[in-house]
């Protein structure tokens, strides 16, 4: 997903195509998938595997939402990192190296 600046306003905007889609779908479906397939298809086989590894309901919940607050991170960091690129190419500041002006706007 490369991070770019926009030549009429000058501000920093990243562009994903259908792979960076096809990915969240899938991570989105597989997450959906399990949440089903834990109620309705391997209920039993999840439970024998908690029971047999002394892993709790709440552990379990727990490690999803991690998980999911994971990727959420993950995704701003790495956006976050690109974003450092096209304005040091430009020659502008980039927020925490230097002063900034206004909030939002690079000085």
């Amino acid at each position: 997903m490369p991070v770019s600046r926009d030549p009429e306003s000058g501000a920093l905007v990243s562009r994903a195509g259908a792979a960076y889609a096809a990915i969240w779908v899938a991570v989105v479906g597989a997450r959906l998938f399990f949440a089903y397939g834990a109620n309705h298809l391997f209920t039993a086989q999840l439970v024998s595997w908690g029971e047999a590894n002394k892993i709790t309901l709440s552990a379990l919940t727990a490690a999803l939402i991690f998980f999911s607050v994971a990727l959420l991170i993950g995704r701003t960091v790495l956006l976050a990192v690109r974003a450092r690129a096209p304005r040091a190419r430009a020659g502008l500041t980039v927020p925490g190296d230097a002063a900034v002006g206004e909030i939002g706007r690079v000085a």
